[in-house]
């Protein structure tokens, strides 16, 4: 939120959940390794989530993700839905899912957790040289981190606004014209919640979340990786420069 303007503080968020007797689910899947006011995302909650997905800052061979957590009761349960709920062997003791982390996965997340550091600051690295290379161009917005925070750059996530009436067709030229070279983008996510068809009974209808919607339509997240080379992340960034001028 704080990429449109927003003060989106978690502490708030953790006193509302302890004066209404709420459980604080935090959504950890792109931010492992970030921290605010000097503590670790996913610590704010009573639970969180974070994804292992190959792509991720901590990534696996195949899918994978954890529940942190530091209550028993949650732990005790978490460990029940993983495996069909069961308490005991073929006993279920309410419905679950298959959802056990094979060895393969942990295996290999327990070798590369070692370099997740390391990977961040090179992640770090190369955000600050994409910052610097796209400073001061008309129209484009880097992401901008908060003062107490510590950014780990699963994305390098842009703003692109426009004048015209159509605010996703300069998002869209600019990726095309990157595509034209070569260069990957994505858009995270083109379509808000509100929107989605798996929510229609909610009744959402275009216009109801503005800034959600105008996300959609307007951010673009570049290459990032740990061992991009400093000649890739000015290459991209140039590129961009130019689909902007022309």
């Amino acid at each position: 939120m704080h990429l449109y303007g927003g003060a989106a503080d978690i502490e708030p968020l953790v006193e509302l959940a302890s004066q209404r007797g709420l459980v604080l689910i935090e959504d950890n899947a792109q931010s492992l390794g970030a921290a605010l006011g000097g503590k670790k995302l996913g610590s704010f909650g009573a639970v969180a989530a974070t994804s292992f997905y190959p792509s991720k800052n901590l990534g696996a061979y195949g899918d994978a993700g954890m529940v942190f957590t530091d209550s028993q009761e949650i732990a005790e349960r978490a460990l029940r839905l993983r495996n069909h709920g069961q308490t005991g062997r073929y006993v279920s003791a309410e419905p679950g899912w298959n959802s056990r982390l094979d060895e393969i996965q942990a295996a290999v997340l327990r070798v590369k957790a070692r370099y997740l550091d390391r990977w961040i600051a090179a992640r770090r690295a190369h955000a600050a040289r994409y910052d610097a290379r796209l400073a001061g161009v008309k129209g484009l917005h880097p992401l901008s981190p908060r003062e107490n925070s510590f950014h780990s750059y699963y994305l390098y996530t842009i703003r692109i606004t426009s004048q015209g009436t159509d605010p996703a067709a300069q998002a869209d030229r600019v990726a095309k014209h990157l595509a034209a070279q070569g260069i990957d983008t994505s858009v995270f996510y083109p379509l808000p919640m509100h929107l989605q068809p798996a929510y229609a009974s909610f009744g959402g209808k275009p216009g109801q979340l503005p800034v959600a919607e105008r996300a959609a339509h307007e951010v673009l997240s570049l290459p990032l990786y740990p061992e991009m080379t400093n000649e890739q992340i000015e290459r991209v960034a140039d590129t961009v420069r130019e689909a902007l001028r022309a």
